[in-house]
């Protein structure tokens, strides 16, 4: 149950900030003329949305000539004329804070309005609810040179948002009163379960504050609590036959239903396991597709990244190009001016035969630079790979060599010698290929391997899809050494076909009591080196091609060092022409 706990007044009738605790013993006593009156009348402007059709305000506060409106108690008129009013413009606040009182929960509830002697009416400038949230008063007020003075209502209504922000909540702001009585009915009511009646709270509301002497009880009750509604007793003893019978109605189709049920439940268990089956089986299919896809996606960025290499390395040539064809362009003016001096030629020649042999060496380094590096580089590839046959010292002096190499040479001057002799350097190098032998044969294993197991789950793909495309069209599926044995033939130009395709057994009598493949291998492993050449197997799965001796015309071959496998079922198979045992 929510209990009101506080009531914050800002610029209300005399008050001008002012806040009222209350508990569920509170009482309002006080002399006449001290405010009792315009304490309720602010709770019934909140508790109604400020809806001026539907508020009556005590007559008796303000003499029998005239009741006091919102604006009056807005600008705080106590008596007619200039004096008799307390302020000439006014923001008023009215705020009512709740707590529910098995949870904790907090909720401010209130509205905002303004009023100015020289307008005939009030403004509403918003109603809101604060979830989670209780206000205080100082909340409503800001303080310049040493005065106390309403917030303006844009700053209170960031204020109000800010704080339901922090509660993690967040406010209602309501433009009409019907709303906001609906919502706070709703957030007010006693049970979860419970679902106020708007028109009864405002009638009932509006009798509680009628505050007139009760002399008869009854009278009261019957006028202005009771709704004037006769029982009709003839549609009333109608009403209970008929829910007699709806209630015998419920009994029966509860029983049906319960019945229907456990029917239910029998077909959802069968149901279950045939999906469950289906679901593993296409999980796989789709295990390997994704498979496949995430290394199509890899093979398509690393061709992205190599394209963009390649228009970096083209642009960088481009650039080249121009400065060799400038460098060209200067070395034959100088050229020229040279071919002028005296004893140019015999330097010129012995100038060419150096240039020749220095850009041979320039080649030979930047060969060999470029070689010893795409080795060195191969090392750090095979660490990646994390090979359980690699050995980590084994790789790291096989490595060792190759990057002092590399090292050696980059730090090489453009135009100096090789600091190595040819002999020593080729026997370092034999000895160096001879220690990256046993790697070289690891990364070819572990490569064949990984090509043989793409091999495979291209296979089992390949498989799963003519499967898939079968089950579609309402064909059986095939075992995947079939559907590889029908691919071989294709690949051969021949055009096989199950037989479970094609015959269709509806005598109960030729039906096997346990499957075609139990009977067929039982009795036809003597035959089966006969059937090992791809001449015979070809045989076997072409219609009206099998020889007296042949395997039955279910059976396919699937590799010649394998034995034949059944590719229909026990209650389609048309191989065996008496019932077994």
């Amino acid at each position: 149950m929510q209990l009101l706990e506080r009531v914050h007044l800002v610029q209300f009738f005399l008050f001008e900030a002012q806040t009222l605790t209350l508990d569920a013993t509170s009482a309002i006593i006080a002399p006449n003329g001290a405010g009792k009156s315009a304490l309720l009348d602010a709770l019934q402007i909140v508790l109604l949305g400020g809806d001026r059709s539907r508020i009556r305000f005590n007559a008796q506060a303000g003499g029998s000539a005239r009741a006091r409106s919102i604006r009056d108690y807005c600008l705080g008129v106590y008596r007619s004329g200039e004096e008799g009013r307390k302020r000439r413009t006014a923001t008023t606040y009215i705020t009512l804070v709740f707590r529910d009182q098995d949870s904790g929960v907090q909720l401010t509830a209130g509205i905002a309005l303004g009023a100015s002697s020289d307008e005939p009416d009030h403004r509403v400038y918003g109603q809101y609810m604060l979830p989670g949230v209780a206000l205080e008063l100082d909340d409503h007020l800001e303080r310049s040179k040493g005065r106390e003075l309403p917030l303006e209502w844009t700053a209170f209504r960031e204020l109000i948002l800010r704080r339901c922000r922090d509660a993690g909540n967040k406010p209602e702001l309501h433009p009409t009163s019907e709303r906001f009585v609906k919502d706070l009915l709703f957030r007010l009511r006693a049970a979860p379960t419970a679902h106020p009646d708007l028109n009864a709270y405002r009638k009932a509301f509006q009798n509680a504050l009628n505050l007139q002497r009760v002399e008869d009880v009854d009278l009261f009750v019957r006028t202005l609590v009771a709704e004037d509604r006769p029982t009709d007793i003839a549609r009333f003893r109608a009403l209970l036959d008929t829910f007699r019978q709806l209630k015998e109605k419920i009994e029966q189709v509860v029983q049906r239903i319960g019945a229907a049920e456990g029917v239910e439940q029998q077909y959802g268990r069968i149901a279950a396991q045939a999906v469950r089956a289906a679901s593993y089986r296409a999980l796989a299919a789709e295990y390997a597709r994704d498979l496949l896809a995430e290394q199509s996606e890899q093979a398509e960025h690393a061709c992205e990244q190599a394209g963009d290499k390649l228009a970096a390395i083209q642009r960088a040539l481009q650039e080249a190009n121009l400065e060799q064809q400038s460098a060209e362009e200067t070395h034959a003016r100088a050229n020229a001016r040279l071919q002028g001096s005296q004893g140019y030629g015999e330097q010129a020649q012995f100038d060419e035969l150096a240039a020749r042999d220095r850009d041979r060496l320039a080649q030979v380094k930047k060969e060999l630079l470029r070689e010893i590096g795409f080795v060195r580089d191969q090392f750090a590839e095979i660490r990646k790979l994390g090979l359980p046959t690699v050995d980590a010292g084994t790789l790291a002096n096989a490595q060792t060599a190759w990057s002092e190499w590399y090292a050696t040479l980059a730090a090489l001057p453009s135009d100096s010698e090789l600091p190595w002799e040819a002999g020593p350097m080729h026997a370092q190098a034999r000895q160096a290929l001879l220690a990256a032998k046993p790697l070289i044969d690891a990364v070819d294993g572990h490569a064949r391997a990984r090509h043989a197991t793409f091999e495979e789950a291209r296979g089992r793909l390949d498989a799963a899809r003519q499967n898939q495309k079968r089950l579609a069209a309402g064909q059986a599926e095939l075992h995947p050494d079939a559907v590889r044995l029908m691919s071989y033939l294709r690949d051969e130009g021949i055009d096989a076909q199950p037989v479970c395709d094609l015959v269709r057994v509806k005598d109960p009598a030729w039906q096997p009591r346990r499957s075609c493949t139990a009977h067929c291998r039982a009795g036809a492993r003597s035959t089966a080196s006969s059937w090992r050449s791809p001449a015979r197997r070809a045989v076997a799965a072409v219609p009206n091609g099998r020889p007296a001796t042949a395997w039955p015309p279910c059976w396919t071959v699937t590799m010649p060092t394998r034995w034949p496998s059944c590719v229909a079922s026990w209650a389609s198979c048309a191989a065996w022409k008496r019932k077994p045992s």
